[in-house]
This record gives C-alpha cells, sequence and structure tokens, in this order.
C-alpha cells in the first residue's frame, strides 16, 4: 500500500516529495493514515470466514455464505432473499 510506504519514508524525506512520487493527494494519505490506525470492524466476521472455509474443507464462497447465515451473521450488507 503506498500509504505504508509514505509514513515509512516520511522521517527521512520530504512528505510532498514523497505524496508526488506515490501520487497521492495529502488529503488522501492523511485520510488512509488515520485508517491504518483504527481497529477492522469486520475482523470477527472475517475470523469466522476463515474458520468456516477450514471446517468446510475449503469448499466455494456458496457453502461458506450458508454456513455463516445458519450461524447468526450478517455476511452482506443487504438483507438475503432466501
Amino acid at each position: 500500500m503506498k500509504v505504508r510506504a509514505v509514513v515509512s519514508l516520511k522521517a527521512e524525506h520530504s512528505l510532498e516529495h514523497l505524496l508526488a512520487a506515490a501520487g497521492l493527494a495529502r488529503s488522501t494519505f492523511f485520510y488512509h493514515q488515520a485508517r491504518l490506525r483504527r481497529p477492522d470492524p469486520r475482523a470477527e466476521l472475517k475470523a469466522a470466514i476463515t474458520a468456516t472455509f477450514e471446517e468446510n474443507r475449503r469448499r466455494g464462497h456458496r457453502v461458506v455464505h450458508c454456513e455463516l447465515r445458519k450461524a447468526g451473521w450478517q455476511v452482506a450488507k443487504k438483507p438475503c432473499s432466501r
């Protein structure tokens, strides 16, 4: 990710030069830098997806989605039609 590279080099080089080289706007850089510090709001869901995937012998996304829905997870933003 470009933002991580700019953050790691910021102490050694000018921020303006780094942003120009990375092709990032200043506001975009600071927005993504703040996002890196926040915890992932969907970390529990991602862990459940990984666990379900492994439990179901690495089956497809439809099986994983169905199992997560049975377990009570809301996987998609839209409600499921079934």
